[in-house]
């Protein structure tokens, strides 16, 4: 029974000791931002295109750097198209902490060629990005995903009207996703365009169901013309934030 017990003790002070290293060899960063991109069918290659131009040009903007600089451990910035299920293609994480920072992301982001297109199913998009958040090597006081699309999410609609899809790749319903959020994670959005005219009106929606968290929010533009300056000042608003009063502790 002694050695049992010796035993029990050395294997949870090595899981301890090994949890410690794991918090230990995270990178420390003031935020994690996923930016969640919309690559579903109703997004033809030129809305595409427009799409991504917009992200492009918003990290060759000085505004965005300075808001990137202003933050003194950095900002972790994760990139992904999402559509159907598991259609959900990532760029990995880079860190930035320079205006050269900036603009290597924004090369990454141009030649982030389209992975896939498919149905507007978000939810298994936020899980996803739940997920990596989880698993992504950095502390942090605030994470935010960030989605942008044209569309009323699927898995929400299927809900709400008691439709089961059965389809498995249309992942856990929304509410259960929604409600696995942490605390720490905000999810804001920015809604593109007029949406179906079947479906709720896709600003509302994304105001009113979206968005996440405390300080979330919600934008909306028009057009995917107009997506270019709305993506900028979405970013700026979510990246400077006063930290003063934020601990890592």
């Amino acid at each position: 029974m002694k050695l049992l017990q010796r035993l029990a003790t050395t294997s949870a002070i090595i899981a301890g000791t090994l949890a410690t290293a794991s918090s230990a060899s995270a990178e420390n960063v003031d935020l994690e931002l996923m930016l969640l991109i919309d690559t579903s069918a109703s997004v033809d290659s030129i809305e595409f295109t427009k799409q991504m131009d917009g992200y492009i040009n918003a990290f060759r903007d000085t505004e965005v750097q300075q808001a990137v600089l202003a933050n003194t451990n950095g900002v972790a910035i994760q990139v992904a198209q999402w559509s159907t299920g598991e259609n959900f293609a990532t760029l990995g994480w880079h860190v930035l902490r320079t205006e050269l920072d900036c603009r290597a992301l924004a090369t990454e982001i141009q030649l982030f060629s389209r992975a896939h297109s498919g149905s507007t199913q978000l939810a298994p998009a936020i899980d996803n990005a739940m997920q990596d958040l989880d698993t992504n090597g950095f502390d942090s006081p605030r994470q935010v995903i960030d989605v942008s699309g044209d569309g009323v999410c699927e898995n929400w609609l299927m809900e709400t009207s008691n439709h089961d899809a059965g389809d498995p790749t249309t992942g856990r319903p929304w509410s259960e996703v929604v409600a696995d959020r942490p605390a720490s994670l905000t999810i804001n959005g920015i809604a593109i365009g007029e949406g179906h005219p079947a479906q709720p009106e896709i600003g509302g929606w994304y105001n009113d169901v979206l968005q996440q968290g405390s300080n979330s929010f919600a934008m909306h533009v028009d057009s995917f013309d107009a997506f270019a300056q709305g993506i900028k000042t979405k970013l700026i608003r979510e990246i400077v934030v006063d930290q003063s009063f934020i601990s890592y502790d």
